[in-house]
Parts: structure tokens; C-alpha cells; sequence
């Protein structure tokens, strides 16, 4: 099926219970998972939701379970209609960025897989042009800006929306590349002390071939801009701006981090960052291992996480 069926499945409320999504706009997975079901409960094992599956409807909350590159399943070969009958009545989203289509497993559930190729860049601006008012040209401009991924541009327009007028000054001002949205989203569960749903997304940047020396960049940068912001909070916006030289977004967008690491915590994670990059980039130590023990140290040094190391 393609995206228009899977489309006009959610606006006429008739989804079924079983989809397998592949390709690599991962930003536009999750915006259809989310118009599917608003509780999305991510795991890497379908065999992990297996409990929850069979138990009584009554006594859980209707979610939508999306289970990411579970090679598992792709060998299990007749047991495939014994998990359709596991599923049930159940949501579920079985997720995998690359599917060989020669495999037993895409040819059993052809009829559920959906796939996601990337955006041509006229379908990107056309999309930025019927969510906010502006011209082609500026359209362009937030495409460019977002490296050509949805998933920025979805996190980029949902800011852009708030604001009564959109010109390129306030692209060139607001609209910054930033990392892709994993990534992203890695380092925001490092900032919150997050373990399992740090190492959960790691396990999805390696199996996508992310590189470690752009996820450490990634990290020192946002863990810096936390500091920075942690140093002067009780200051206001333009105060830490005029000190920092960040702008108001990115000083409101890690506010909510404040506080999950002390000032010497946060000094002491960046001089771990910087540490391990030295590490990878001159081969003393092979990048996995590097980037595992960086993280393992770092969440140990954050007053809310529970590292079970």
C-alpha cells in the first residue's frame, strides 16, 4: 500500500491493526503514527509487548505500539500469522529504516508495508507552503535551512506557526541546521538523564551508520548551551543573549534541562566529550566503545539518572 491508502485508512478511521513501515523519513513515520493513536509506546522487541498484547483491553490504555529493527522477526518465517493473531485488536508498527524486499518476511506482509521514501525537495516546500504563509522563494529558504529532512522542517514550522509574519530575516534569525531528529532526540534523553531511552536511541543511530564524531559534536553543543543557560537562570532572554549569543529558542528550548546536572557536572561532561573525541579521532579507542562509555560516564554524573551499569 502507499502513503495515499494509508491516508485515507486514518482520515476515515478505518486503520488496521498491523503496519510495517520502511524507509528513511523517519520525521514522517512518526507524524502518521501520531494522527493513528496520540500514546505511542516505542520498544526494540516485539517480544517485549507480548504480555501487554494478550492482556484484557479493559485494564490498559489504548496505545499504539511501534517496534523498531527487531531482526528477530525477520527470521521467525512461519510464525508470522501467530503474531497477526497476537496483535489482535492491538496497534502495532513494525518499523524497519531498511527492508529487503527479495525477504520471506516483505513478501508475508506485502499487503501492511507502507513505505516511506525520502522528499523530493518540490514536494518539501509545497508541504512548508500549505502549513504557513509564505512565498516560494522563502519556502525554499526553510528546506535549504533544514537540510532537506521532514522532520526539521515539521519541528521548524511548529515554531514558524506561533509567529504573526515570516520573512527570510526571520529564517536567517530563527531557522538553524540542526541535527537529525534521532540525534536529536538522543541528546535530549542524555540532558534529561535519561538511560534506557539514550542507549535505545544509540541503538538506532548505529544501525542507521551515524557517525560518532557528528553525535559528540551534537552532545558538547547542546550540553554547552545548557550550561550557559544553567550559569544565568534567573536572568532574563535577552540578558543570557547578550552574554551568550544564543537566541531566545535556544535558550527557552533547553530551560527544562536545567537543573538535571550541576555547573561542575555540566563542566566536567564536556571535558568527557572532548576526551572521547581525542579518543576516536587519533584511534587510542574504537568509536562504539568510545561511545558507550561516554555515555555511561556521562549519565552518571546527572542527579536524575538511574544508570544500571
Amino acid at each position: 500500500m502507499d502513503l495515499v491508502d494509508l491516508k485515507n485508512e486514518i482520515v476515515t478511521g478505518m486503520t488496521k491493526n498491523l503496519y510495517v513501515f520502511t524507509g528513511v523519513e523517519s520525521g514522517m513515520m512518526k507524524m502518521y503514527m501520531n494522527k493513528m493513536c496520540s500514546n505511542i509506546i516505542r520498544t526494540d522487541k516485539f517480544s517485549d509487548l507480548i504480555p501487554k498484547l494478550e492482556a484484557p483491553s479493559l485494564f490498559r490504555k489504548k496505545a499504539l505500539y511501534a517496534v523498531y529493527n527487531d531482526n528477530e522477526l525477520l527470521n521467525v518465517e512461519c510464525g508470522w500469522d501467530r503474531i497477526k493473531q497476537l496483535i489482535g485488536k492491538n496497534k502495532v508498527v513494525l518499523i524497519y529504516y531498511n527492508l529487503d524486499k527479495r525477504s520471506s518476511f516483505y513478501h508475508a506482509m506485502k499487503d501492511d508495508v507502507v513505505e516511506f521514501d525520502k522528499l523530493t525537495e518540490s514536494q518539501l516546500v509545497s508541504y512548508v507552503m500549505k502549513n504557513i504563509t509564505v512565498n516560494k522563494a522563502t519556502a525554499e529558504m526553510i528546506v535549504e535551512r533544514c537540510n532537506y529532512d521532514f522532520n526539521r522542517i515539521e519541528l521548524e514550522l511548529d515554531k514558524l506557526k506561533r509567529l504573526p509574519f515570516v520573512d527570510n530575516k526571520t529564517i536567517e534569525e530563527l531557522v538553524t541546521p540542526l541535527p537529525e531528529d534521532v540525534v536529536f532526540d538522543m541528546s535530549a534523553a542524555m540532558l534529561a538523564g535519561d538511560a534506557d531511552l539514550a542507549f535505545q536511541l544509540y541503538k538506532e543511530l548505529k544501525e542507521r551508520n551515524e557517525s560518532p564524531i557528528k553525535i559528540i559534536a551534537i552532545l558538547y553543543m547542546n550540553f554547552k548551551n545548557v550550561m550557559m543557560v544553567q550559569a544565568m537562570q534567573d536572568k532574563q532572554n535577552r540578558e543570557i543573549t547578550a552574554a551568550t549569543g544564543l537566541s531566545s529558542w535556544q535558550i527557552n528550548h533547553v530551560r527544562d534541562k536545567v537543573g538535571n546536572y550541576s555547573l561542575n557536572n555540566l563542566l566536567a561532561v564536556l571535558r568527557l566529550i572532548q576526551g572521547a573525541e581525542f579518543g576516536i579521532k587519533t584511534g587510542k579507542i574504537e568509536q562504539d566503545m568510545a561511545m558507550e562509555k561516554l555515555m555511561v560516564d556521562i549519565l552518571a554524573l546527572s542527579e536524575r539518572s538511574q544508570v544500571p551499569f
